[in-house]
């Protein structure tokens, strides 16, 4: 409740709160945890996928993604596996930059494939970050060391004896600072039998003082000086578990609350004394149990119903709610503001609910009336956001000092759904509400990491000198205008190379009822423009691009498509072919009226006569693979893609959507090495298998276009011989050519 007082000058009392406003404790998630000012901090984040470069993106050295419980690693569910290479980063908000704060877990092998050591936790005393190194092989003698690590980002690999402040041997985690920096608590768990508790260590020297009896302890917070509060959980300590649950394949994190009871810890003992008796939602990834900055009490999320209330709870015992949800998605505290999340029915709609409680008092001084940001008055705020994701994975996760991030679901890049007894599904992202530019998928490297789709392009385009040197694309496509309609067979072939590198293409459709061939070639002295519109003729003409006209443009605009939507080289710089993060968004699929969570890039292609290039933004899908919203083979799908585009047999070229099914995808082999059965087969691309283009009528999404994949036979795709000798095709890429394939009719 808030604090009163009828003694002293007024005034005092308006110090004695700005004074205590800086003193407020700190709460913080073990991956990260807030610097004083609270427009920087440190995380723990996968070292970097890959080198920085001139040539790459200004974040393609961005650190990776959090680890949010090492426990469980490893994350493949191979008994050989290995914990990823976490290393502690701090990032400045004002600058927009990460910077390596530790280089303590090792190199070469031990780094990297073979990982036996890792960070848990970190947290900050007087503006100096302290982590947590697990070392389970015991090589610096003790099982957790916590490291001062102010000084370890040119460690070498190694730990510094200088830099360990304590030696634990027996495992601890969920650090929590006292309010007056006097003392540090821990959760413990003993080596000999596990037997969980809490222990408390006097600061700055990390000595003894206290030790609870065992209980299933969650994660402890300061409710002053000399009290801390946590829930003890009946049982066990409950951790989110990733279960499967049916087919298609659906996963939730366990996130329901389990029975316990909310208890104080009082030093010099730390005697547990009962508050209350309920259910609590696991606080391992969200955290269940806060304390008030300015000593109010403490915010408490359990069970009521069949739902979740958030309440403030004074040290009277005396309640307040602040908000109630049907799923809870975690809470973040500062001293004006507490903010939550969580999931519930609006209007019957399943939605994830923002809340924002904003508490004020009004004070009197010399120089009139004062309203301070804190306070028993509540002013409540709620919005609604699809943005974030209401399924219970991931959650709200309070970094201390009021700074506020969300972690949320991605599919594990390790896993498998075609290996028997595939585990651990998920990973997480990382983005941070109050640094602006602190997300995971700012480094395009994720995005090449976590969409199949964008990982497969990359890895066949390392096995060549100079990317992906031609693909084969076969749609069945009908076109629907009210006026001219439209069905038949398009083929696309593009080649990378030529007319000075800048690409070849040759479009075959017969929408029109006979069969079109259309191409594009250098012929030495500029471009030229190949076309037969009667392959019973058995030839093309040729003329010169530039004395063609609109039938040209589009096709160069048909072929610049192609190029921008081959996502090869995505880490470069955005002016040289790489993909820049645009945000996360929403976007309603005009194929099920389905509304996704995405992410948004775009990416620049040639430049134009009027000095702007052609460009393309891209959606991909952010939730997991359930449904209309992606397949566990091919997750983090394309959704959408913002581009001019033209079609032959179409009304030109035009900026248009094209809008994918991401359930729906196509493997593209490689041409070249099934033409050869001694080569072992460099995998397939995967691709889209279906895309449409809407027009909006009345408010209401109309189909104009659309393009499915045509799926060969063992023997490929029946074909007129006049085009391809063999009479058969087949779609793939690295794609057999003769010289003369984009000039003559017969390839």
């Amino acid at each position: 409740m808030p604090i009163r007082s009828s003694k002293g000058p007024k005034i005092m009392r308006t110090f004695f709160i700005i004074m205590l406003l800086c003193a407020c404790p700190l709460a913080a998630n073990e991956i990260g945890v807030a610097a004083p000012g609270a427009t920087s901090g440190w995380l723990l984040l996968e070292n970097p996928l890959g080198t920085s470069a001139p040539a790459t993106s200004d974040f393609a050295g961005d650190p990776g993604l959090p680890v949010v419980d090492p426990n469980f690693w490893p994350y493949t569910g191979v008994p050989s596996g290995a914990w990823p290479t976490c290393e502690l980063w701090h990032y400045d908000s004002t600058t927009l930059r990460f910077t390596r704060a530790t280089h303590v877990l090792g190199k070469g092998d031990e780094g990297v494939t073979q990982w036996r050591r890792t960070l848990t936790g970190v947290f900050e005393i007087q503006g100096v970050p302290y982590v947590l190194h697990y070392d389970p092989r015991q090589t610096l003698k003790g099982l957790v060391q916590i490291l001062k690590a102010d000084a370890l980002a040119a460690a070498g690999g190694s730990v510094p004896q200088s830099s360990i402040v304590l030696n634990s041997a027996d495992y601890i985690d969920a650090p929590t600072v006292s309010p007056d920096r006097k003392h540090v608590a821990f959760r413990r768990f003993t080596r000999e039998g596990n037997r969980p508790g809490v222990r408390v260590f006097s600061l700055p020297d990390f000595k003894l003082v206290a030790e609870s009896a065992d209980l299933h302890a969650g994660r402890p917070v300061w409710l002053s000086n000399s009290k801390l509060a946590l829930i003890a959980y009946d049982g066990a300590i409950p951790r989110p578990q990733q279960h499967e649950t049916g087919r298609p394949m659906q996963v939730r994190e366990s996130h329901g609350p389990v029975p316990g009871r909310l208890v104080t810890l009082a030093l010099p003992r730390l005697e547990v004394t009962e508050l209350l008796k309920g259910s609590f939602p696991p606080d391992r990834i969200t955290a269940a149990l806060l304390a008030d900055p300015l000593g109010y009490g403490l915010l408490l999320a359990r069970a009521e119903g069949a739902g979740v209330v958030v309440e403030m709870r004074g040290a009277d015992g005396r309640s307040a709610e602040l908000a109630r949800y049907e799923i809870f998605r975690g809470m973040c505290v500062m001293p004006g503001l507490v903010r939550m999340a969580g999931v519930r029915k609006v209007d019957g709609v399943t939605t994830l609910v923002y809340t924002r409680c904003e508490r004020r008092t009004e004070i009197s001084t010399p120089a009139g009336r004062m309203v301070l940001p804190f306070g028993d008055k509540r002013q409540l705020d709620e919005t609604t956001t699809d943005v974030i994701s209401r399924d219970a994975h991931g959650g709200m996760i309070d970094l201390g000092r009021g700074v506020c991030g969300m972690l949320e679901p991605v599919v594990n890049p390790e896993f498998d759904a075609s290996r028997p007894g595939a585990s651990a599904l998920l990973r997480h992202t990382l983005f941070v509400f109050d640094w602006r530019g602190c997300d995971s998928l700012r480094n395009p490297r994720q995005l090449a990491r976590l969409s199949r789709m964008v990982q497969r392009f990359e890895e066949v385009a390392s096995q060549y000198t100079a990317g992906i040197p031609s693909t084969q694309l076969v749609y069945d496509v009908s076109i629907t205008d009210g006026k001219n309609d439209k069905k038949g067979r398009y083929i696309e072939l593009y080649a990378s190379r030529g007319r000075g590198d800048k690409g070849r293409i040759r479009t075959e459709d017969n929408l029109s009822g006979d069969w079109l061939v259309q191409a594009i070639d250098d012929a030495g002295a500029g471009d030229m423009y190949y076309d037969c519109a009667d392959i019973r003729q058995g030839a093309m003409r040729a003329r010169k691009g530039e004395d063609v006209g609109k039938v040209y443009d589009d096709l160069v605009v048909q072929l610049e498509t192609r190029k921008l939507l081959t996502l090869t080289g995505t880490e470069r710089k955005l002016e040289d072919g790489g993909v820049r993060f645009l945000g996360r968004d929403i976007y309603r699929d005009p194929h099920s009226g389905a509304t996704w969570r995405v992410w948004v890039y775009e990416r620049y292609g040639r430049k134009l006569d009027d000095g702007t290039r052609e460009r393309v933004e891209m959606r991909f899908v952010a939730g997991l693979p359930v449904g209309t919203a992606g397949d566990w083979r091919f997750p983090h799908a394309l959704a959408r893609a913002r581009v001019r585009f033209a079609l032959a047999g179409n009304q030109g070229a035009a900026l248009t959507d094209l809008a994918f099914k991401p359930d729906k995808f196509l493997e593209l082999p490689n041409l070249t090495d099934l033409g050869n059965p001694r080569l072992k087969p460099r995998p397939s691309l995967f691709l889209p298998a279906e895309f449409a283009i809407f027009e909006e009528v009345d408010g209401k999404p109309v189909k104009r276009l659309e393009a499915r994949a045509v799926q060969p036979g063992p023997d490929g795709i029946d074909y007129p011989a006049q085009i391809v000798r063999s009479g058969r095709i087949r779609p793939g890429y690295d794609v057999p050519l003769r010289a003369q394939a984009f000039r003559e009719l017969q390839r």
